[in-house]
């Protein structure tokens, strides 16, 4: 299946309740904000999410900026759809956050 990494910009004056409420409601399209490595989960960086999904890149970025423009009307998306994942430095995520970041 298919692995995307996302990111949203949402320009301007956007704030922190923005961005709650885009996280809440990628996370119910299934788009995490962790990322699981071999052994351990990771945080991703702001506004970033990891996301699996039998579909195209043009897809999920059509889905995913109908997400954010229901946040707040100026926003940006990336996709890139990944075949390998490498990264350093993100902060190790417990496991009651993996719980809360992905269910």
């Amino acid at each position: 299946m298919p692995r995307f990494t996302v990111r949203v910009e949402l320009f301007g004056e956007a704030d922190e309740d923005q961005y709650k409420s885009l996280h809440k409601k990628m996370q119910a399209k299934k788009y995490f904000r962790v990322i699981k490595g071999r052994e351990d989960w990771y945080h991703l960086p702001t506004a970033t999410y990891d996301h699996s999904a039998k579909t195209s890149a043009s897809t999920v970025t059509n889905e995913v900026l109908t997400i954010a423009k229901s946040v707040w009307k100026d926003s940006g998306v990336l996709v890139t759809e990944a075949s390998r994942i490498s990264w350093k430095g993100l902060r190790k995520a417990t496991a009651s956050e993996v719980k809360e970041f992905t269910s």
